[in-house]
């Protein structure tokens, strides 16, 4: 045994798969783990919420979506394309009165041409979103679906109070809301996730279980999609930088989750 053999002693950990054989969840028992618990699931939204807001759009009682995170976009887009019709939803994004949209979300539709009314400067402050959607001139008496994170609710109020409807729209995963142990110096939890489900899997996994009044849970993730989604669903969270595949992942990464769980 080596002395990083115990990296991750003391700390439970959640892998985000369906699989309890996984090369992650080996992964963290490789490294000492104390347990390691396994989550999987879907990231919405359905087909069928994704037909209705095509359809709204189309008829006009949608005006338009905020999009805040890339991981949103993406899982926008992705459940679009499984559509019977999916570029008659492209279209009907495209031609609708308003898109808001975060910087990094922004790109994703970019890359369908589709582009937005307003880009906001930072999708994680609320106040400053608040602002910039609020300047919008097509704001007034419309209609709105926003992506469900820790921001729709204050972002929700502020536009309520200047007369816009606002509906919540889940693309991943909903938002971890009472996490009282991430101002207390309780215990860690660390969860790994290389993929939009298995992050809407650990988010469900953190909510239905009840840890985040117990323990803080930190998440690693190597793509930076993930991450950024991941904090906006309430989660804190840290990129893992490799290349490599998570089959290969070994001492290097194991040093990267280690020197950020104390």
């Amino acid at each position: 045994m080596t002395n990083h053999d115990n990296l991750f002693r003391g700390t439970d950990f959640v892998v985000g798969t369906q699989d309890p054989a996984d090369v992650l969840i080996q992964f963290a028992s490789r490294f000492g783990a104390s347990s390691v618990f396994h989550a999987f699931g879907t990231a919405g939204p359905e087909p069928a919420a994704l037909t209705d807001i095509a359809g709204r759009l189309m008829t006009a009682k949608l005006d338009g979506i905020i999009l805040l995170s890339a991981a949103g976009a993406e899982r926008l887009l992705e459940q679009a394309s499984t559509l019977v019709d999916p570029e008659r939803f492209f279209a009907a994004i495209a031609d609708s009165r308003m898109i808001v949209a975060g910087p990094n979300a922004a790109r994703v539709l970019a890359r369908k041409k589709i582009d937005s009314n307003r880009v906001l400067d930072e999708a994680s402050d609320w106040r400053a979103a608040l602002n910039q959607i609020a300047s919008l001139p097509e704001l007034a008496n419309s209609r709105l679906a926003i992506e469900s994170t820790i921001l729709d609710l204050p972002l929700r109020s502020g536009l309520e109070a200047r007369g816009t409807v606002v509906e919540p729209l889940s693309l991943v995963a909903p938002p971890v809301r009472q996490n009282q142990a991430a101002e207390n110096p309780l215990p860690c939890i660390a969860a790994i996730v290389c993929d939009l489900d298995g992050l809407a899997g650990v988010i469900q996994w953190l909510n239905d279980s009840g840890v985040v009044d117990l323990v803080r849970p930190i998440l690693f993730a190597p793509s930076l999609e993930i991450v950024e989604s991941a904090g906006l669903l309430g989660v804190d969270s840290r990129h893992l930088a490799t290349n490599l595949p998570p089959g290969q992942w070994g001492t290097v990464e194991a040093l990267q989750i280690a020197g950020q769980l104390w």
